[in-house]
């Protein structure tokens, strides 16, 4: 048997490592199986003889994924394809099955014109409907294929997300680093790591700080990550609210640093209005770091009473929940029945278990 696997969506993810973690670990479990995987990366290598890379450079959404790539998938004939994401030839209709990690651009994604709202919608939804099984990490998104898109039930398979260890134990040398003075990161910090669409909620978060600047209440705002470094419409709301000596943009620094940065944090903040599964919280997780995030139905499954919560929607329950997380000083926490539930070889067991 082959089974193919599209991988043209990587990038420099979480998520992307997620994906790669998991098909290692099939190509492991599946020694007489033939794998190929289409690509646009080059440089994507796999150590296993049962695997071939076919680097196909077909842009994801493009008018050659709908022309081109077609052509390529009924050509090689396959038996049954992975698809990682929802963007396939809409013709497509042999077998396949597709990994829905969430549905996000349903609702926040900020369409030019209705026209291509029209397209990607009744792309997506054709595409869902022909998979022969959808598999979701989460209820919430299980919930909104069937009543967003209506999907039927039978099709959903559920499996558990994965929270990954990037970091690896720091030597002598990284622990003597003050990684405060290097930054020159006065009295206690949140951070933020993620990205920065409207649903990560970070003109809120912003609202939120502002109120705390006019209580004089000391705390500072770590912002990770190049997307948010760059955003200059995040900059200008922080002019406005006067707030850029609450705020730090550190961009992407090195994952030991990073380590450092979170276990003299007061804490990470995550008020995100819409998470799937939230791959983001690996980092604070791996470093025991203590976590307030909006209260949402699915964070709360996995996080139960471990972590601190607020409502995304109310600046006045932020502001509140926030103080009372700070004067708990709990800057760590141990995450190991979490990490041992959510692990990247439990997900690909139930992954491989739905295919075989």
């Amino acid at each position: 048997m082959k089974i193919w696997i599209d991988l043209r969506f990587l990038k420099n993810t979480l998520y992307s490592q997620y994906i790669k973690f998991v098909i290692d670990y099939f190509i492991q479990q599946r020694e007489n199986t033939s794998f190929i995987v289409y690509a646009n990366d080059e440089k994507l290598r796999f150590p296993w003889k049962n695997i071939e890379i076919k680097v196909v450079n077909i842009e994801i959404g493009s008018i050659q994924e709908q022309t081109k790539y077609l052509k390529i998938l009924k050509d090689d004939n396959n038996d049954l394809m992975l698809f990682f994401d929802q963007h396939k030839p809409i013709l497509y209709k042999d077998d396949y099955y597709t990994i829905v990690a969430g549905l996000k651009d349903v609702y926040y994604q900020d369409f030019s014109n209705y026209f291509t709202k029209y397209k990607f919608l009744l792309l997506l939804e054709k595409n869902l409907k022909n998979s022969k099984k959808l598999i979701c990490f989460d209820e919430n998104t299980s919930d909104e294929l069937i009543e967003r898109l209506n999907i039927l039930e039978n099709k959903i398979e559920m499996i558990p997300g994965a929270f990954l260890e990037n970091s690896k134990q720091l030597d002598p040398e990284q622990l003597k680093i003050d990684i405060s003075s290097k930054y020159n990161l006065q009295g206690n910090y949140l951070v933020y790591s993620g990205w920065n669409g409207i649903e990560k909620n970070l003109d809120r978060l912003l609202q939120v700080f502002y109120r705390l600047k006019k209580e004089n209440y000391p705390l500072t705002l770590i912002l990770l990550g190049d997307s948010i470094a760059k955003d200059l419409s995040l900059r200008n709301l922080i002019i406005k609210y006067e707030l850029q000596d609450r705020i730090n943009f550190l961009g992407s620094i090195k994952n030991s640093e990073k380590t450092l940065l979170y276990k003299n944090s007061t804490g990470v903040i995550f008020p995100s209005l819409y998470e799937p599964f939230p791959f983001k919280l690996s980092e604070p997780v791996f470093s025991n770091t203590a976590i307030i995030a909006s209260k949402l139905e699915n964070i709360e499954k996995i996080f139960g009473n471990n972590i601190h919560y607020f409502s995304p929607i109310s600046a006045n329950n932020m502001v509140h929940e926030l103080k009372k997380f700070i004067d708990l000083k709990e800057k760590t926490k141990d995450y190991s029945e979490i990490k041992t539930q959510f692990s990247v070889k439990n997900s690909a067991k139930e992954l491989l278990s739905i295919i075989q």
